[in-house]
């Protein structure tokens, strides 16, 4: 059995002895614990039916018998603590920035234990993150008061070519469906989701897997990033088309789009979830084998008796928007997506209501258990009718933008669920002599530039931690955007063009480490993907040890949210994945982190996911503003070259049939 003194020593030695020791080892030796009776309760709030398994995921005892019952599932958010405090604290094997956040999130006080959450210990030394140090010594505050425009003839801070290269093929690790050769880039990613057919028949094969640890594929988080791309890529297709990456952003909107558009079965039908919060998130195996060790994916719907206008108007303003960026290479496809388009947003409208309020469709349930509606529905609603006059003209939907733009709540964030923004930014565009969407985006950028959002210690916009990296990347790419504006204020269009790249940069390396994985130096290893940890290449076969299942724990914990008194049986492959510290075997090139610590250390264990695990959406945010950086400073293709990926021509699959 590996220890956690082993394992710890083996992360504190050389990155390289790291890296060579997890391909000859990893996955190849697995505890054999009984299934004694004799619960033990972890540091993480997770009750083990013994201490053997707890140690095979090096869990940290904190006490024999279960876990105090109270500590989890969280309950009622209460106030409590100093939302000022930079100070973290652990809840149930979660970080948070103060005990303010972990308060609001539903623990009790006395759930809460001081300082980051401690996943390994070595004679008697707590192992939790590793600390950010070096950096340029850059303050966020001097370019958030910069109103002198960037110096293009200086040169740029970094390859923003490269980072946008490497964060388009991150879309290629979630990628789902059959994959052709002809585009297939990661070696370690093939065809997968064999048996995802829909109620209707329809085919819900494609499309991108959710986040780096399930299988999901929820409507709201498809729809949001296949928007957002989309319409960021018409905002920089300069950019994209000097650094010779238009084409892979149009296979990714596409590829996302035909998913959107199989899933509208009818016009007053949408899939709006797929999969469940137990096998997708227990099965750690790769995702090319799901069907060999799970159930078949429950699927969920948006009707006219539960409709979910969120999901609705965000498709339709994804399909909008893709059937404008590949209008001159597939005409016939393009008038496809933006019938579908109009039909979807007369669904959002005529029958509003939000995927919140649905009860009795398990599948549905489980995407509002996730991802709340932020706000309510009139935010998508005005950004759906915003893109749907930026593609048509017609005069209806800027009548409909104006109406739901002031109808919906503001937001100091843009991301699934808050939309005004965007929305915001794109009226002020395309209906100048409104100044109310001046006025809306300026509060927005404002949170930001004086500082009433908070900032990580080097700098790093922080509105709260969970996937925080998002914030920053979001106000850089809608920013960049809202700069070109001819009615904007110069000075404060320089200032939106500062700001932005300092957040950008502070991911891809100021701060003296890059939040990018494969990009600049001491990038994140330890990274909740668990496409890049288990691939395909070397999951052996259904008789693997890994996908065994075993006596893990008692249903009560952060692991589960039943309290059932049952042990739970967990893969072999999950204790692998939570509790070993060997890097992945493959780069998932790309990958925009989570979240760093408040004072801007990297936490590192894949076991703190709300850090750790990557998103669609996230990488959704950056790639805007990356391809605006890079048209800003003039810069062409990349000309570096990629351990395990295929340079691909997407051409055939763009010029694919329109879909049906």
């Amino acid at each position: 059995m590996r220890t956690a003194a082993v394992l710890a020593l083996l992360l504190l030695a050389s990155a390289a002895a790291a890296q060579t020791a997890s391909y000859q080892r990893h996955g190849a030796e697995f505890c054999n614990c009984p299934s004694t009776d004799d619960p033990v309760c972890g540091t993480d709030q997770q009750t083990y039916l013994n201490e053997c398994i707890m140690g095979c995921v090096s869990a940290i005892k904190a006490k024999d018998g279960p876990c105090d019952p109270k500590c989890y599932p969280p309950s009622a958010e209460s106030e409590g603590g100093d939302w000022e405090s930079r100070q973290p604290v652990c809840a149930s094997g979660i970080t948070y920035a103060n005990e303010a956040e972990a308060m609001y999130d539903g623990y009790p006080s006395s759930c809460i234990n001081p300082g980051v959450c401690t996943y390994v210990r070595v004679n008697g030394k707590d192992i939790s993150y590793e600390p950010t140090t070096g950096g340029k010594g850059k303050k966020w505050q001097a370019a958030a008061a910069n109103t002198a425009f960037p110096d293009k003839s200086s040169g740029a801070g970094y390859a923003y070519n490269e980072a946008l290269t490497k964060a388009l093929i991150y879309y290629d690790a979630q990628i789902s469906g059959m994959i052709a050769p002809a585009y297939k880039r990661l070696a370690w990613r093939d065809n997968s989701c064999f048996d995802c057919e829909g109620k209707y028949g329809e085919d819900l094969s494609g499309g991108y897997y959710e986040s780096g640890g399930s299988g999901l594929k929820l409507g709201a988080i498809s729809a949001y990033t296949t928007a957002y791309l989309a319409t960021t890529a018409l905002w920089f297709g300069g950019g994209y088309n000097q650094t010779g990456l238009l084409d892979d952003i149009k296979f990714k909107v596409k590829w996302g789009a035909d998913f959107l558009i199989q899933s509208h079965v009818e016009p007053y039908i949408f899939m709006g979830s797929m999969g469940n919060n137990t096998e997708d998130f227990d099965m750690y195996a790769p995702v090319e084998l799901y069907e060999q060790y799970a159930p078949k994916r429950i699927v969920g719907y948006c009707t006219k008796d539960q409709p979910c206008s969120e999901i609705t108007a965000d498709a339709a303003a994804a399909l909008a928007a893709a059937s404008e960026l590949l209008k001159a290479d597939n005409p016939a496809w393009s008038a496809s997506a933006l019938q579908h388009a109009r039909q979807l947003y007369a669904f959002a409208t005529e029958y509003p209501g939000s995927y919140a309020d649905i009860s009795g469709d398990p599948a549905m349930e489980i995407h509002g258990y996730f991802y709340s509606s932020i706000g309510g529905y009139m935010d998508e609603l005005a950004m759906a009718a915003a893109v749907m006059y930026k593609v048509t003209g017609e005069e209806q939907y800027k009548t409909d933008a104006e109406e739901y733009f002031d109808q919906a709540e503001y937001s100091n964030t843009q991301e699934v669920g808050a939309n005004k923004p965007l929305a915001a930014v794109l009226m002020a565009q395309l209906d100048p002599g409104t100044s109310k969407y001046f006025v809306e985006a300026k509060k927005y950028f404002d949170e930001y530039l004086e500082g009433s959002i908070t900032h990580t210690d080097c700098g790093s916009a922080y509105p709260y931690h969970w996937g925080s990296l998002t914030h920053g990347s979001n106000v850089a790419t809608l920013g960049l955007f809202h700069a070109r504006n001819p009615a904007v204020d110069r000075d404060f269009a320089a200032r939106l063009i500062n700001y932005g790249q300092f957040q950008v940069d502070y991911v891809l390396g100021d701060c003296g480490r890059s939040w990018m994985v494969g990009f600049g130096e001491k990038y994140p290893q330890y990274l909740h993907q668990e496409h890049s940890y288990n691939s395909i290449l070397v999951w052996r076969n259904a008789s693997d040890p890994l996908g065994v299942r075993v006596p893990g724990t008692y249903q009560l914990g952060p692991l589960t949210v039943e309290k059932t008194g049952r042990p739970q049986m967990w893969m072999k492959g999950m204790m692998d994945f939570l509790g070993n510290y060997f890097p992945a075997r493959h780069i998932a090139y790309g990958t925009l982190f989570g979240a760093p610590l408040i004072n801007d250390g990297m936490v590192l264990s894949r076991r703190d996911y709300t850090y750790t695990e990557p998103t669609i959406v996230y990488n959704s945010a950056i790639t805007g503003a990356l391809a605006g950086l890079a048209e800003y400073y003039g810069q062409g293709r990349w000309q570096g070259e990629l351990k395990e990926v295929n340079d691909v021509d997407y051409r055939p699959y763009l010029l694919k049939p329109a879909a049906q």
